[in-house]
């Protein structure tokens, strides 16, 4: 049988559960004892006050620490749903104003920069397409169509499923 998991962030540890565990201790003292610590003199109630006000801090601080961690994990969550809403109205300022206009840097966005191509341009990816098409051996639909197979004279498909296919002849040698 496993035991729940516990969150290590809400557990005392160190110096505060040091106090955790003298706070124990003199709530067991009787009230009249009279401890000397630092050169003072204190009741156990006077002492406990001491020390729950010196671990005030580390208590503060573990359970800041918990909320901060609880926050960061709701933030995680949620940051799916943050994208797809920032995602919408983009799409809503953009249609809009138009994916070019000046006005989509106030909501924070950027304009769509229009790249233009030079005919310099243009005949080179032209020429790159080509040459790789040629290296590729790629062929347009057509020049598909001229290419045939040999294509065998008869099949025949079984009852069990299986599949004859007559040899071929093979093709008359020149000499």
């Amino acid at each position: 049988m496993s035991t729940p998991k516990v969150n290590q962030s809400s557990v005392s540890k160190g110096i505060e559960l040091q106090f955790d565990m003298i706070l124990a201790g003199l709530q067991a003292l009787p009230p009249t004892t009279q401890l000397s610590v630092q050169n003072n003199t204190y009741t156990p109630a006077t002492l406990s006050t001491l020390v729950n006000q010196e671990n005030a801090i580390n208590k503060t601080v573990r359970t800041l620490r918990l909320q901060l961690q609880q926050a960061v994990a709701t933030r995680r969550g949620q940051k799916l749903a943050d994208r797809k809403l920032v995602t919408a109205i983009r799409s809503a300022v953009i249609g809009l104003l138009g994916d070019d206009s000046s006005d989509l840097v106030k909501f924070g966005f950027k304009p769509r920069k229009p790249h233009t191509a030079t005919v310099e341009e243009k005949a080179l990816a032209v020429a790159r397409g080509k040459e790789t098409r040629e290296a590729r051996g790629t062929k347009g639909p057509r020049a598909k169509e001229a290419i045939q197979g040999d294509k065998p004279a008869s099949v025949t498909v079984m009852a069990s499923g299986g599949i004859v296919v007559p040899p071929t002849p093979p093709p008359p040698t020149t000499k």
